[in-house]
């Protein structure tokens, strides 16, 4: 009996493999930021509000973190950071668009256009350059998993993994269950779509 692989089974040379696995988790960590903002701008929508400045909430939020980060040196207290600064735009749009009635577009642009403004001042103040920062050898420490390491392809890809990968994963499946599995993501859903049902209600 043959022990040759069928036709129809793909096997990549272990270089290959290791090039795979090093491009899924590489492929991974760039998806991450794009998906959390992704999430957080998919509540927006569905309770009704146009949120294009994600990006300006993102950049915002990713000098806070790398600042905080670099200047005290504890990686948490960054990641804090990173949330209190993209939260207070997020805030800041809710009360222009919600309390004040004003055009989401409007508001949304002026946030991208605040936070890449005011991110490329603050890189000259605080590290004297332009378009970077310096590197932060302090950040958010790997989970490593030893016993796939040895793998093809799975241990490249998931044997050193960040823990906001995982979060990411974590928080989408949770944002699906509350969204159609709980009373409140009815309300938000609902809110979003059409207002007037839960003024009748």
């Amino acid at each position: 009996m043959s022990s040759m692989p069928s036709k129809s089974t793909i096997l990549l040379p272990p270089t290959q493999q290791d090039i795979a696995g090093w491009l899924f988790s590489i492929s991974l960590q760039m998806a991450t930021p794009l998906v959390l903002a992704g999430v957080g701008g998919m509540y927006s929508e569905l309770g009704g509000i146009v949120n294009i400045g994600l990006e300006g909430m993102m950049i915002m939020g990713a000098f806070a973190g790398a600042a905080v980060a670099w200047a005290v040196g504890d990686w948490f207290l960054g990641v804090l950071a990173a949330v209190a600064a993209g939260g207070l735009l997020a805030a800041v749009h809710a009360v222009i668009c919600v309390k004040y009635k004003g055009n989401h577009i409007v508001s949304g642009t002026g946030i991208i256009l605040f936070g890449s403004g005011f991110t490329t001042i603050m890189l000259e103040l605080v590290w004297n350059q332009k378009g970077q920062g310096e590197i932060v050898t302090n950040g958010i420490p790997d989970i490593v998993i030893p016993q796939i390491a040895d793998i093809p392809f799975i241990g490249n890809a998931f044997s050193t993994i960040s823990p906001v990968v995982i979060f990411m994963f974590v928080i989408t499946i949770i944002s699906w269950y509350v969204l159609y599995r709980t009373p409140f993501g009815l309300r938000l859903r609902a809110a979003g779509e059409d207002p007037s049902t839960l003024d009748s209600a």
